[in-house]
């Protein structure tokens, strides 16, 4: 059985490289979504003891409406709104907030991995439930 490819994977800087963004990504999701998880399960909980009319069923169904977006539109949402040429960078160049687009900062495809570590804990939030 030949290892060749192995060692040649395990040598290769862009496999580290990539492992690192991976683990953090990761890591990162992970935090977020445990924080953001237990502050919206706090006050789902106390809107539901507090009020017992239709206004806990209202936030219940809000908290719910992102389970019907897929992982891959989610991402595209994400890229749309956030990169450079995106949606917000083109608000905030109208509004006057930047000088233009190309001032806004990179999100999306950034080396740290923002992006990503945003969008994975909102779909791993309200696929927990």
């Amino acid at each position: 059985m030949e290892l060749t490819a192995y060692t040649g994977l395990l040598r290769s800087s862009d496999f580290w490289e990539s492992l690192v963004l991976t683990t953090r990504v990761a890591g990162l999701s992970s935090i977020i979504a445990a924080i953001l998880g237990g502050i919206i399960a706090i006050s789902l909980f106390m809107l539901s003891e507090s009020a017992k009319s239709e206004a806990p069923r209202f936030w219940h169904r809000l908290f719910q409406l992102p389970l019907t977006i897929p992982h891959l539109v989610g991402g595209y949402i994400i890229v749309l709104l956030f990169m450079q040429s995106g949606f917000l960078s083109k608000i905030l160049a109208t509004a006057g907030v930047i000088d233009k687009i190309s001032d806004f900062p990179v999100l999306v495809n950034d080396p740290f991995g923002w992006a990503s570590s945003w969008h994975m804990p909102g779909k791993r939030l309200l696929l927990c439930r």
